[in-house]
């Protein structure tokens, strides 16, 4: 009888397991793009302005194979530098609130404990290289340390935003081609006061997408629009195949 009562057990065990594995299970598949593969460290620019690969006028692209998310220059002068536009990946780390300028706008002023991160400036974009939409679930996000200077102490063209009333934040709209679905606002100055650190947010509000286009909203604006830098820091991408 023992053994009888064995022989159901296993097989029931058996068929569980072949129900959780077979093609009838829709659960949503998710991977996370972190950069930290040592493969993306020749996509590091070296000065962090105006070196060959941001400003040498060629092609740079990049596509995650595990993900499908692959980013290239909007090129928005038609001069294939990184001022018009990109998705760039960096590693570099200072705390140094001196460095106010474009010649430091690949740092973060703090480390996440990855290897590599990435730096979007405004109207940069990711995408589905394969053209598949797919959910973002969460993104960590941080300001520049470029960035967080002038939010605290400005600089020759922009002020410190300090007021109760001030801000600045990155709008992460989502495309399912040239339809837009939704955008969540990414924060780095909220009435006045800055984020420094990394923080993580869900873009699933966003819905499944195809395209994310990263632009930028503050409260410093002149003639030309903003006059705060417009650079943010991405890592950990975390992508949900669509259900």
């Amino acid at each position: 009888m023992q053994t009888k009562i064995k022989s159901v057990m296993l097989a029931a065990a058996a068929a569980f397991i072949l129900a959780s594995c077979s093609d009838d299970d829709t659960t949503p598949r998710s991977v996370t793009l972190t950069f930290d593969e040592t493969t993306w460290d020749a996509l590091i620019d070296t000065p962090q302005y105006g070196g060959p690969l941001l400003y040498g006028g060629t092609a740079y692209t990049w596509h995650d194979t595990k993900t499908q998310l692959a980013s290239e220059f909007t090129d928005a002068y038609g001069d294939g530098m990184f001022w018009g536009g990109g998705v760039v990946i960096s590693n570099y780390v200072s705390a140094d609130l001196t460095h106010n300028t474009y010649d430091y706008q690949l740092e973060v002023p703090v480390s996440n404990g990855s290897r590599n991160f990435a730096v979007a400036n405004s109207g940069a974009y990711i995408y589905f290289k394969d053209g598949t939409p797919r959910r973002i679930t969460s993104i960590s996000y941080a300001p520049t340390t470029y960035v967080l200077a002038v939010e605290k102490n400005g600089n020759d063209y922009a002020r410190a935003l300090n007021n109760a009333d001030d801000y600045l934040k990155v709008v992460a709209t989502g495309y399912v081609g040239t339809t837009q679905t939704a955008a969540v606002d990414l924060y780095l100055t909220r009435n006045g006061v800055q984020q420094e650190g990394w923080q993580t947010v869900s873009l699933a509000q966003l819905g499944a997408v195809t395209k994310v286009v990263f632009t930028f909203e503050g409260s410093d604006t002149g003639d030309w629009g903003l006059n705060t830098p417009t650079y943010v820091a991405i890592d950990n991408i975390t992508v949900q195949d669509a259900e």
